[in-house]
């Protein structure tokens, strides 16, 4: 009876799964309940090309289609059924024409569902359709279904499958999002806006990590360590994992302790595997590396937590400039494959590699500072040469100035120049600056205006350097509206440089906030300046208080 109805259907020009028999043939056979083979067959209304947003297709298929991912979608013939399960979002409703978008780990497609160009009955089709509405953003789903071209004029070349979309034939809901409304949106990634409130991002972890930028930053960390491992690997390198227990050593920080059954025994977790390195490397291994956990009991800080992860590397019989080459060519290969995997968008100009055809180009060595030349120009064992702002002596114009010798000016005069933040910051901004850097000797750093008309208003202590205003333009390369920070460091060098190193940073920050300095030109990655800080000192000058003449000893650091 069914066969000749179904014959009495064709005749009709009709499909098969017009009939309500068939139309639970058709799920069944899409989710693999069904073993025999079908065949859609679109009645003469809906025959039309991809251009007018319908799926003419023909299957023969047995078996439930295996999952594709969404950025594995065009390897399945167009037109042909395919399975995606991920996790929907922003979905849309025209009508009769529904859209969202599907996501899983490897990008995202658009989903359409259309009652027009439905092949099973009205009411179930209906019925279906409102249920794909009503299924809220953020619940895991199996769509069934098949891909096609997107019209010319809604294709988005910039984004992946933007030249495609999935039509629905039906939709398995996994596990559908509770009514209530969700923390805060996962996509907020996308479209630029920031979640300030990390409490309730680490509340919510889970959704937290749905969010592209994160799930982004985790793939490139994977991708960063494959590279590493591969490279060090032919090298010769060998990967030893060291123990994550061990006993207590005195080293920089405070470390964290691990109780035992014993009583008043503990384990410590390790700063660092430098014991079993050095182990190693009397043990005849000669290259050795590890992606090492460390841990370090020490108060929060922009660069540093409790834990984290070093590349950790040791060899033996080599010289200093044998290990800054391998590191060297480490790094170049590592910029160079994300750059290739699009995992970062351009190679600092340091470490590109010279490639075929660059003959005025050659892959030169990274800059190279002594501890002592970086303390006394930047301030900091770690400066960014990204903008200027070096730091600059004036002793011998305060002598020549005649100041008095024994005020600390004609021994070790220090300044920088933050280029146009005079005619920008107020008295009252100035004076936020300064209240911002926590440094002992911030209070003994003067900022010194140069008005529009190029004049410098040198504090009281320094104004017998207005007879000698063309050399500290000369020196400072000063311009109407600069700002300079100026200080003497009389006993303590150190912290005189210390303290204009943070002014640095702080009127670099003031720049780009104003427009002064572009933060789009310091945040390029193509402009990272890498370099190696060589000579780092055994001891350290003992700090002694402000204002005291005391002469500084030395003692270990």
């Amino acid at each position: 009876m069914l066969f000749s109805k179904s014959i009495r259907a064709l005749s009709r020009g009709a499909t098969v799964l017009h009939t309500q028999v068939g139309s639970v043939i058709r799920r069944r056979i899409i989710r693999g309940e069904q073993r025999q083979s079908f065949i859609i067959v679109p009645t003469s209304n809906q025959q039309h090309n991809s251009s007018t947003r319908t799926c003419a297709t023909t299957s023969t298929a047995t078996t439930k289609p295996e999952r594709t991912l969404c950025a594995d979608v065009k390897g399945v013939e167009e037109g042909q059924p395919l399975l995606i399960e991920g996790w929907l979002e922003h979905s849309r409703h025209l009508g009769s024409v529904a859209f969202a978008v599907i996501r899983d780990r490897s990008g995202r497609v658009q989903l359409m569902w259309s009652l027009e160009d439905a092949t099973e009955d009205s009411r179930t089709c209906e019925s279906n359709f409102h249920q794909f509405r009503s299924v809220p953003e953020e619940s895991i789903v199996r769509v069934f279904g098949c891909w096609r071209r997107r019209p010319e004029k809604e294709i988005k070349a910039d984004q992946l499958n933007g030249d495609l979309e999935v039509v629905v034939h039906d939709v398995e809901v996994l596990n559908r999002r509770s009514s209530t409304s969700l923390p805060f949106p996962t996509e907020h990634a996308k479209t630029g806006t920031n979640i300030t409130n990390e409490a309730l991002r680490l509340q919510y972890r889970y959704l937290d990590l749905r969010r592209h930028k994160l799930h982004t930053n985790i793939k490139t960390r994977s991708k960063m360590t494959h590279i590493l491992r591969q490279f060090l690997h032919q090298k010769d390198f060998i990967e030893i994992e060291t123990p994550t227990l061990f006993k207590s050593t005195p080293e920089g920080a405070r470390e964290f302790l691990v109780p035992t059954r014993t009583k008043n025994k503990f384990y410590a977790l390790p700063q660092s595997p430098q014991q079993y390195k050095q182990l190693l490397m009397t043990a005849g291994f000669e290259r050795y590396f590890q992606v090492a956990r460390c841990y370090r009991d020490e108060s929060g800080r922009a660069d540093r937590q409790p834990e984290f992860t070093q590349l950790d590397i040791e060899m033996s019989f080599v010289d200093a400039d044998a290990v800054m080459s391998i590191v060297e060519e480490m790094l170049r290969d590592l910029f160079s494959q994300l750059n290739q995997m699009g995992a970062i968008s351009a190679v600092p100009k340091c470490l590109r590699i010279k490639e075929e055809g660059e003959a005025n180009r050659s892959t030169q060595p990274l800059k190279r500072m002594t501890y002592h030349e970086a303390m006394n120009s930047y301030g900091t064992d770690k400066p960014d040469l990204r903008y200027g702002m070096k730091i600059v002596e004036f002793s011998d114009i305060c002598r020549d100035a005649g100041l008095d010798p024994k005020s600390g000016w004609c021994a070790a005069a220090k300044g920088i120049n933050a280029k146009g933040l005079g005619a920008k910051l107020s008295r009252k901004d100035i004076s936020k600056l300064r209240e911002s850097i926590l440094h002992p000797f911030a209070d003994r750093v003067y900022p010194v205006k140069v008005d529009s008309s190029g004049n410098i208003k040198l504090p009281k202590v320094l104004l017998p350097l207005a007879t000698h205003r063309e050399r500290m333009e000369k020196l400072f390369d000063i311009s109407p509206g600069d700002l300079l920070f100026v200080t003497s460091s009389g006993d303590t060098p150190l912290l005189a440089a210390e303290a204009l190193g943070q002014y640095r940073i702080k009127a670099a920050s003031a720049q780009m906030d104003l427009g002064i300095l572009s933060e789009a030109s310091i945040r390029d990655i193509s402009n990272y300046e890498a370099l190696w800080i060589t000579d780092f000192p055994l001891f350290e000058e003992a700090a002694v208080a402000v204002g005291s003449s005391t002469s500084s000893s030395s003692s270990s650091s």
